[in-house]
């Protein structure tokens, strides 16, 4: 009974994401990251979190090639996934998109059975009570992008939008603009000849049929 209490025993229950957004997950808090804690939270204050909309379609399609190919058909738990991990000897990871989200909101990195246990009911309950695109978002705003990056927004500041320092920008030659080539001009003194005779090449071969009268090839002159 104690087990099953504390195999669904999670706070705030997944339904309150639904209108709610994350301030700090467990995985900030494990990691002492509140100096992340306190810029989600100001980021939410300022509306400045991922949201679902046109910019971020190529960021989700790429994100689910990457970690979960069928994360719009699965319940939580992608079962063909894990039955090829099995077959690979458990030599590659099988978690979905709404598992590394229930691991992010309230669990921790260990491996243990019990703790993958815990994810995999947690994400069938995130998917019983969030849509799709909520999960994605939630994802998108919570995920470690690199060491202390977390969510979409500060890894687009921290990899898309450093300045270039004064002293890198200095060093940076300018290039000089590249001029059209100037082309020849020919003289009206050369003569062009309307056609050219070209000499038959065919009336000394033995399958020629016999002589063929010189062929007259048109030139184009401008």
């Amino acid at each position: 009974m104690l087990f099953v209490l504390w195999l669904f025993a999670v706070w705030p229950p997944p339904v309150w994401w639904r209108d709610h957004e994350p301030r700090c997950t467990a995985m900030m808090r494990l990691r002492a990251d509140v100096q992340t804690c306190q810029r989600v939270a100001r980021k939410l204050h300022d509306g400045t979190t991922a949201r679902l909309h046109e910019d971020t379609h190529l960021l989700q399609r790429m994100v689910i090639i990457a970690e979960d190919s069928r994360f719009k058909t699965h319940h939580g738990i992608d079962f063909i996934e894990l039955r090829d991990a099995w077959a690979a000897g458990g030599h590659r990871g099988a978690s979905t998109i709404t598992q590394q989200l229930a691991k992010n909101l309230y669990l921790s990195p260990s491996r243990s059975m019990f703790r993958k246990l815990k994810e995999a009911v947690t994400a069938v309950r995130l998917e019983l009570a969030l849509s799709k695109d909520r999960i994605m978002q939630l994802y998108l705003n919570t995920a470690e992008w690199g060491p202390g990056v977390w969510g979409a927004s500060a890894a687009s500041d921290a990899y898309c939008k450093t300045p270039v320092p004064p002293a890198l920008e200095d060093s940076i030659p300018e290039i000089p603009p590249i001029e059209p080539p100037v082309l020849p001009v020919i003289p009206d003194s050369i003569a062009i000849p309307d056609t050219l005779s070209v000499p038959d090449t065919t009336k000394d071969h033995p399958d020629s049929g016999g002589p063929v009268d010189t062929v007259r090839r048109l030139v184009y002159k401008p």
